[in-house]
């Protein structure tokens, strides 16, 4: 319920986030879903020889206590091939090192497992979050007497920063990820200049969701720019998921770097946002990693998962027939340009704002979002689940009803929060999250008021909550995984 409720209340976060704001649980024990290994019982069992444990909190089982763990092959031998060909064996093992980093104990225990030393952690990885901040590790190893640094973003566990997927600025590149990627830019300049300098180098650049969105970005800095002595033949960039964040006057002028490697699955709605539309896109090339047995796939990997069922539109003239369909018919109706909003019955006009162009959304919604992300993230977590109950449509419909209605009006939003503001004791600026709670109101009436109709039926409340799914690690984990057994 709490992730219907963000959806449903903050749905503009699906135009611009990098990763949907869950807060990870604690975990009590482990399981190994991987289907050519046996299940690990305890995550004290040994580490085979060659294989590297990853553990990762269940993103879609809400209900699940354990952590998921996978082992995962590893061989710097890897690197020892062309940057420029998509490798089956480095898509796996990058895979697991974006699932991994999620605090400086884990990336650390990770690299230096597979042999990685001189390392370097950002001071974010000891401070509470910001919204600007960014996490991200560097290591040094040898690989047939050449040097390989990693470069690994954080892609979990980052709170606040999460605000940062929404800064998408009024022109050129996506100003949060740009403004991480250039940190992370110029602190890798000085780690490379202090112990490597004048040397040919090997890079290995990796990034999940938003972080992917970061080192996407990156890419851009390090190929462009040759302040770091590498080449595409010898610099290996894997993205899982990212959202779109370089800036292109038009698709066609898009640098297809061949050793960018985007892996994104299809109908993950994450990976198409920012839109084309505000000429945003990914650098590089995508790696397509979607297929039809989804369902197959995550009830092998945990038979435990609920996974909602996709319905296809069974309209005259169905607006949607694939799930593909379906995550490009959210983001045309999120584009749509439909600025008044009449009711007629309560003489009431109301001007909306569309979100067609990246321009509105930054005159008129990105301040306001990431100032509801940032309150979002400050609360305690029993006052967020106090909120996710008092609104519960399965319990407290009527209570739904009430908010929505004082949407109409202003202030109505954050009248309906306040209460559970002062329950938590939170300081905050008032103006400011008035202002937020008005732009946000009108948002949700329309052009978000498409997720509110979904969720009316709930055939397509499943298609969205399984749209918010796909971007998850325990189905993108699968999709991977199958991918590349039936690459030739």
């Amino acid at each position: 319920m709490k992730k219907e409720l963000l959806i449903t209340l903050l749905s503009m976060s699906l135009l611009v986030s990098g990763c949907s704001p869950k807060k990870n649980k604690e975990s009590s024990s482990s399981l190994d879903p991987s289907s050519s290994e046996e299940p690990s019982s305890s995550e004290e069992d040994p580490v085979p020889e060659g294989k590297v444990r990853v553990k990762f909190a269940p993103m879609i089982n809400s209900e699940r206590k354990e952590d998921y763990i996978i082992d995962f092959d590893y061989d710097l031998a890897y690197f020892k091939e062309d940057a420029s060909i998509y490798s089956k064996d480095i898509s796996m093992l990058s895979f697991g090192a974006v699932t991994v980093n999620q605090t400086k104990e884990m990336v650390l225990s990770f690299y230096e497992r597979l042999g990685f030393e001189n390392h370097y952690t950002s001071a974010t990885y000891d401070t509470e979050p910001t919204e600007d901040s960014i996490g991200y590790y560097f290591g040094h190893a040898n690989v047939d007497n050449k040097d390989l640094i990693v470069v690994s973003i954080r892609g979990w566990e980052y709170k606040k920063e999460w605000c940062s997927n929404f800064k998408i600025g009024e022109t050129g590149n996506h100003v949060g990820f740009d403004e991480a990627a250039q940190t992370v830019y110029n602190d890798l300049k000085t780690y490379i200049s202090n112990s490597y300098a004048d040397k040919e180098l090997k890079l290995w650049v990796n990034g999940y969701s938003r972080a992917g969105g970061v080192a996407n970005v990156l890419a851009t800095y390090i190929m462009d720019n040759h302040e770091i002595n590498t080449d595409a033949h010898n610099a290996f960039f894997y993205t899982y998921e990212a959202p779109q964040g370089v800036y292109y006057e038009s698709e066609e002028g898009i640098n297809h770097y061949d050793n960018v490697f985007n892996i994104v699955n299809g109908a993950d709605l994450i990976a198409k946002i920012a839109p084309k539309q505000y000429n945003l896109y990914r650098c590089g090339k995508d790696v397509d990693i979607f297929a039809n047995n989804i369902d197959e796939l995550v009830n092998e990997f945990d038979s435990t998962i609920e996974f909602p069922k996709f319905t296809p539109d069974s309209g005259e003239e169905p607006k949607f027939t694939t799930e593909v369909e379906f995550t490009n018919y959210l983001i045309s109706q999120l584009l749509r340009e439909d600025p008044l909003w009449e009711d007629e019955q309560k003489g009431i006009t109301v001007e909306m704002v569309a979100l067609n162009t990246r321009e509105r959304f930054y005159n008129n919604y990105q301040q306001a979002v990431m100032t509801a992300f940032s309150l979002f993230f400050s609360l305690k977590q029993e006052t967020i689940d106090s909120i996710a109950e008092y609104y519960n449509p399965s319990t407290n419909l009527s209570h739904l009803l009430a908010l929505l209605s004082a949407l109409y009006y202003e202030d109505g939003l954050y009248g309906c929060l306040k209460p559970f503001l002062d329950q938590d004791g939170l300081t905050y600026d008032e103006t400011k999250v008035k202002h937020a709670c008005n732009q946000i109101s009108q948002f949700i009436m329309k052009p978000g008021m498409i997720f509110l109709t979904l969720f009316m039926n709930d055939n397509n409340k499943n298609n969205l909550m399984r749209t918010i799914d796909m971007h998850m690690p325990e189905v993108n984990y699968m999709l991977l995984k199958q991918y590349n057994e039936n690459k030739d």
